[in-house]
């Protein structure tokens, strides 16, 4: 996957919103299940019968 990045757009991300940009990435990655409403962002994984939320 090849992804072009601007120089101004680099200047918008901060250290912050990079952290949570890998975070998301490497729990996709893994395979989870992310699903955001409103404020709130669930992570599901379903292992085998059961699912885990956090």
């Amino acid at each position: 996957m090849d992804i072009t990045i601007n120089h101004d757009t680099i200047k918008q991300v901060d250290c912050i919103l990079l952290q949570k940009m890998l975070f998301l990435y490497n729990t996709l990655e893994n395979g989870w299940t992310i699903k955001k409403k409103k404020n709130y962002m669930f992570l599901q994984k379903i292992m085998k019968v059961r699912k885990k939320y956090f």
